[in-house]
């Protein structure tokens, strides 16, 4: 009886232990992976929202003003190292297609600078401008639709195993 009741004591002592690890590892990705792609996934909705690189093109086009095509140019790296960074980050092919879809649309919007550029240095009118350079960004807004629904789906996956691993701790301390 005294050897059963050792030998099940150092089993459940063990099992708690690897619960705490699993909470702890849990913890760890959740926090880490979860945040880091949360602050990547804002910061590209940043780029393709008010005051992003969209945004600033249409201006560099209506205003013809140098300030908004340096503007574009400097949101252009910036948006060039966040998306550099997620792409090395460990990602699904899901993730990756968002985030090439967002690309090829900014992609599409630098290759537009040059007629945009010479449009404001000729002072060709507007709606000409904006005819030769108009982009579907619709691509660009369903890439990040799905990156920030991969990534809600990512933190619940994370939210329930820890939760599960809590659960199961919690029921070898009660054994």
């Amino acid at each position: 009886l005294l050897v059963t009741i050792v030998v099940t004591g150092l089993y459940l002592g063990f099992q708690t232990r690897r619960q705490f690890i699993e909470i702890s590892t849990g913890w760890s990705e959740f926090s880490a992976e979860s945040d880091r792609k949360g602050a990547v996934i804002s910061s590209m909705r940043g780029y393709l929202g008010y005051g992003g690189i969209i945004h600033t093109f249409k201006n560099y086009v209506l205003r013809q003003d140098e300030v908004y095509r340096e503007q574009f140019l400097e949101q252009l790296e910036q948006f060039d190292r966040v998306t550099a960074g997620y792409l090395d980050l460990p990602i699904s092919d899901a993730e990756r297609a968002a985030v090439l879809a967002i690309v090829d649309t900014i992609d599409l919007y630098r290759s537009k600078i040059a007629i945009a550029t010479l449009a404001a240095e000729e002072g060709w009118a507007v709606e000409r401008t904006d005819a030769m350079v108009r982009v579907d960004d619709a691509a660009a807004t369903a890439g990040l639709r799905e990156l920030e629904a991969i990534w809600q789906e990512l933190r619940r996956q994370q939210s329930a195993r820890l939760i599960a691993s809590v659960e199961r701790g919690r029921q070898l301390i009660r054994i």
